[in-house]
């Protein structure tokens, strides 16, 4: 059977919008095409231009050759697509969009498989410059989520501190393991699941990306924004985690992931629940180079049995709130009174008294202490309906 040559037709002098124009003439003649299909997309900060990330990829040295199939310029917006291998039968094809006026740079490309598109959009965006909204501090994290076609990741540089900068945010009962966490190098030997619950505001975002600084070297951190989309979806899942370089681990993140770890969770959420326990602990989590990063604020003892069994975490820490002794010595260092020293603190309340927003503590902090008399749980209105999440009351720098 003949391959049907790929039909350029729709591709001339076009002007107009992402995935559109252009683009979507591509994937319309690839699939027709009757080739298998990868397709991948990435966005992020950056001042470079798209010709000179081709120039720049091309000088690199052997490997893929691109032909330019069409390119134009209007005001602050540059746009290029261009085709590797034969014109009529292509390898792979990559846009790139930038708009030099908000300094964005977008990336899309087909090929022959998912893992193959994202390794030509990281052929590009290893080249890409002028790259610094986080400061020297910042992390790198690729937001996953599912898009029309499928799977799309936006990388972004967001902020973040050393952890030197943030340990006495949290309690001393949690700092000497937080501190082994942070000390890695390298995957677990076994367990791939990390496992972070304690109240509201208590910092475990926060920890989160200051681990991601930590990690930098030779882990990447990818935000899954979508969960329940994710562990329902077998290919989105494999999509994430054969995405990440062989060299290098990935570490996915999944926040209030509640109805996926709790006592019931099995029942509430069915397959997602046992394709975490197979990433965490199966033959996918075992013969792959990704850790999962899970924070509740669910009690440990409301968790599933299956979730926190020896062997498939590799880390199961509560992060709670600082004892008075220790929110004082906080307000201190940061230049505020101290307060009761019988009265627990919890990060987000001390960092809405640093705003002067000492209201906005006192609201957070009857919050915490109605969900901590309800176990752990979420408080309900009489009705039934869930009151707002606790952490809309203050966020955590």
């Amino acid at each position: 059977m003949t391959t049907p040559a790929f039909d350029w037709s729709g591709v001339s002098a076009w002007y107009g919008g992402w995935a559109t124009g252009h683009f979507a003439t591509c994937l319309s003649a690839w699939t027709a095409s009757d080739r298998p299909l990868g397709y991948a997309q990435q966005a992020v900060q950056s001042t470079s231009r798209p010709a000179d990330l081709l120039a720049a990829v091309t000088d690199a040295g052997p490997g893929t050759a691109w032909t330019v199939k069409s390119e134009w310029r209007a005001g602050t917006d540059e746009y290029l697509l261009a085709v590797a291998g034969a014109m009529d039968s292509p390898d792979a094809v990559i846009q790139i969009y930038s708009d030099q006026g908000d300094n964005s740079l977008s990336f899309a490309a087909l090929a022959a498989s998912y893992a193959d598109a994202e390794f030509v959009i990281d052929q590009f965006t290893q080249h890409v410059e002028g790259v610094d909204p986080a400061g020297d501090n910042g992390v790198a994290v690729r937001f996953w989520a599912m898009g029309v076609m499928g799977p799309i990741s936006y990388s972004r540089r967001i902020e973040a501190s050393d952890w030197t900068d943030v340990r006495g945010n949290y309690s001393l009962e949690v700092r000497d393991q937080l501190e082994a966490l942070m000390g890695m190098r390298n995957g677990p030997d076994s367990g791939r699941l990390m496992l972070l619950h304690g109240p509201p505001g208590s910092g475990k975002s926060n920890l989160i990306r200051a681990l991601g600084v930590a990690w930098a070297d030779w882990c990447d951190v990818a935000y899954i924004v979508d969960p329940d989309e994710f562990f329902g979806t077998a290919s989105y899942m494999i999509d994430v985690m054969l995405g990440a370089q062989d060299d290098r681990w990935r570490v996915i993140i999944v926040e209030d992931a509640d109805e996926l770890i709790s006592a019931n969770a099995k029942t509430q959420s069915g397959q997602g629940t046992s394709r975490l326990l197979n990433l965490a602990d199966g033959l996918v989590g075992q013969g792959l180079r990704v850790l999962v990063c899970v924070t509740t604020n669910e009690p440990v003892e409301a968790l599933h049995p299956a979730m926190i069994r020896p062997g498939r975490c590799f880390a199961n820490l509560y992060v709670g709130t600082l004892s008075g002794a220790e929110a004082n010595g906080w307000r201190e260092s940061h230049g505020l009174a101290v307060g009761d020293a019988n009265v627990d603190a919890s990060l987000a309340e001390l960092y809405a008294e640093l705003r002067g927003h000492r209201d906005v503590a006192v609201i957070a902090s009857a919050a915490r202490r109605e969900w901590e008399a309800r176990g752990g749980r979420s408080v309900l209105h009489p009705g039934g309906e869930p009151v707002v999440k606790f952490e809309q009351f203050v966020t955590v720098p």
